[in-house]
């Protein structure tokens, strides 16, 4: 293009190279992948979506940004059925086997007891059937105010939402992956986020964790309790 009062010639080059990582910079100061290419002249411009923290602008220059994103945390649905079946979660098979066996043993004797001394419907005929008549209602009481406890501890406890990036990392249940050597990888390691550092560390820290596409990290975080860090352009194009 010509401007007064200089001339500037852009030459553009057919040649294009694809590279499958975005690399990063080693202990020894030396960059790998597409990033290395850049910085020894391999190739004269680089288009890929990259972050432009201090670091990479010590050895690389960026052109005003072209696009911004954001980057969030994926996880599956939390389960609400726990909360609807709190009403029958006291009762297991042993307890009500256990019940059921007292409440046999107890009309049993209460049966045996009146035949051996008829009397009234409702007056127990001697001291012994009073007396089993009080731990019938005793054992009552105790059954119906440990039900009634268990169902208020429930329902009064709060259950923890994953909402932040702590609640994430204080999951010991929840696994936490991102894409393997790709570019939200290389964010959390470069951050001076403490947060997303741990984040970062701990999915490095187990190799199954890291995955190698978002459309398999999106499907992993949807079947199973699995934290995905992705870019939120990556995913949208991924759910559509």
């Amino acid at each position: 293009m010509n401007t007064a009062p200089y001339d500037y010639l852009i030459s553009v080059s057919s040649v294009n190279r694809f590279y499958s990582k975005l690399g990063f910079r080693t202990y020894e100061g030396t960059w790998t992948g597409l990033l290395g290419a850049l910085i020894d002249q391999t190739v004269d411009v680089a288009l890929e979506p990259v972050t432009a923290h201090p670091a990479r602008h010590q050895d690389m220059e960026f052109i005003f940004p072209i696009a911004e994103t954001m980057c969030n945390i994926y996880i599956r649905q939390q389960e609400t059925s726990t909360v609807r079946d709190i009403f029958m979660a006291p009762f297991s098979a042993r307890l009500v086997a256990c019940v059921l066996a007292i409440a046999i043993l107890a009309a049993s004797a209460v049966i045996l007891i009146s035949r051996l001394a008829p009397s009234g419907a409702w007056t127990p005929p001697n001291p012994a059937a009073s007396v089993l008549l009080i731990v019938c209602l005793i054992f009552a009481v105790v059954t119906y105010n440990a039900y009634a406890a268990f169902i208020t501890s429930v329902l009064s406890v709060r259950v923890a939402s994953l909402d932040t990036v702590a609640a994430v990392l204080h999951s010991p249940e929840f696994k936490i992956g991102y894409i393997r050597n790709g570019a939200d990888q290389m964010y959390l390691m470069s951050t001076k986020d403490a947060q997303l550092n741990a984040f970062y560390i701990r999915g490095y820290s187990d190799a199954e964790n890291l995955v190698s596409s978002a459309e398999e990290g999106l499907a992993r975080a949807a079947r199973q309790n699995y934290a995905f860090f992705a870019g939120q352009r990556a995913a949208r194009s991924t759910l559509r």
